[in-house]
């Protein structure tokens, strides 16, 4: 079956914390990993967390990328789902770590297609 869609997921320990405390920074540099890749934004937005931690959003014309920080463990887990080509959005994923420069990061790639759809239930 065709790959409908590709679903990135960057889970990031940093040891550099303005990137966990800087929202403006942050939001910054994952928009210009999906720009440089190729990814066309259409619409972005964030909301910071008292006392510290925020949670952004890009609004992809094929999808979505989102992002959420802990600063208190120094961790960001961040998302892109599209159903643009694997090569963006594996290139995004990339160009974010290369900007963040995380001490360990762990990345996951899911391919989406109907063919994998099953019923589950989870309690």
């Amino acid at each position: 079956m065709r790959t409908v869609s590709y679903h990135l997921i960057l889970d990031l320990i940093l040891s550099d914390e303005r990137f966990l405390l800087d929202n403006n920074l942050l939001m910054n540099i994952i928009k210009s990993s999906c720009i440089e890749s190729g990814l066309k934004i259409v619409k972005e937005d964030f909301y910071k967390f008292n006392p510290h931690g925020f949670t952004g959003m890009f609004i992809l014309s094929t999808s979505h990328v989102t992002f959420h920080t802990f600063p208190e463990h120094k961790l960001i887990y961040i998302d892109i789902f599209s159903c643009d080509r694997k090569r963006k959005v594996v290139e995004a994923g990339n160009r974010i770590i290369k900007y963040l420069k995380p001490k360990k990061y762990k990345m996951i790639l899911f391919k989406r297609s109907k063919s994998e759809i099953v019923s589950q239930n989870f309690k």
